[in-house]
């Protein structure tokens, strides 16, 4: 099982050492508890009515989360059918994945606290991209990879192999750093952008062409090529972005933005039946050579 995956035992597990916590829908606010039932859970809501949610009701569920795009997986809309209880079960979903998170820092705290006290003041400080890390980042590169700007207070030491990964040796590696400015260092570290060997950048189909031409990103810049020492941990981060993208993009059957968007077709489709109007959808590239889809209204009598 991915980290990013949940299973029904665990939605199982939080219900039970969270029942009768009061939380709130990510999107309304609308107040519910959680609890346990023989076969699943169930969500209690202010006015004594309550849903019911079996076991086999979550893991389809879950069919749909773990194959979204992270980023969509709040949304109530990538569940099939987006039934009444889609909004708890939404929110039960975000609070596993902050926990998660909370556990991991707690961990790599712990892992800090329990190095040699020589480590330990650097493990802090390169945590957060600074102290003898961003200097020897600083000392060995020129400035930011991608822009060239040489100004240290617009340049940010991101670690190329994730923190949560790494060896506290391979967290104070100078060649596990890149020197890159603000918006860069934040598409890097998210695994929205990498690079190869050579030095040319690689842009995830996770980012929107839009997003691309808004942010100016130039999709043929080449830097210098990278030493050997740092190849090797360009290749982990170069493989988390292909998963990421493939949990984006693909799936079993129809999952992702790709499910989103046949869902919401279905739905339009429905909709528009109802008041005369007929929506035809085509594929076209657009000025930047991405494959979009656009749409032709027909309307009928």
């Amino acid at each position: 099982m991915k980290p990013d995956q949940i299973t029904v035992d665990d939605v199982i597990r939080f219900a039970e050492e969270n029942e009768g916590r009061p939380f709130f829908t990510l999107a309304r606010g609308s107040a519910f508890t959680i609890g346990l039932t023989k076969v699943g859970i169930k969500y209690l809501l202010p006015s004594g009515s309550y849903y019911p949610v079996n076991r086999e009701l979550i893991g389809e569920y879950l069919k749909d989360y773990n194959t979204s795009a992270l980023g969509e997986r709040e949304l109530t809309t990538i569940y099939s059918g987006t039934k009444f209880e889609s909004s708890y079960i939404a929110r039960t979903l975000s609070e596993i994945r902050n926990e998660r998170a909370l556990r991991e820092r707690f961990d790599e705290e712990r892992e800090i606290l329990g190095a040699p006290e020589t480590m330990r003041r650097a493990l802090f400080l390169a945590r957060v991209g600074q102290g003898q890390f961003r200097d020897d980042c600083l000392a060995t590169q020129s400035g930011c990879y991608v822009t060239g700007i040489k100004d240290s207070r617009f340049l940010r030491a991101s670690h190329i192999k994730a923190w949560k990964d790494s060896t506290n040796e391979e967290r104070l590696d100078r060649h596990n750093g890149l020197l890159l400015s603000p918006t860069y260092d934040h598409l890097f570290d998210r695994h929205l952008i990498s690079f190869e060997d050579d030095g040319q950048i690689i842009v995830s189909l996770a980012v929107p062409a839009n997003v691309i031409k808004a942010l100016r990103i130039d999709v043929g810049v080449r830097g210098r090529a990278f030493s050997g020492e740092t190849r090797a941990y360009l290749a982990v981060h170069r493989g988390e972005l292909r998963r990421l993208e493939m949990l984006f993009t693909t799936g079993s059957g129809a999952t992702g933005i790709v499910a989103t968007a046949r869902r919401k077709k279905k739905a339009v489709k429905s909709k528009d039946k109802r008041r005369g109007r007929r929506r035809s959808r085509f594929k076209t590239v657009d000025n930047q050579g991405t494959v979009v889809e656009r749409v032709r209204n027909r309307y009928e009598d």
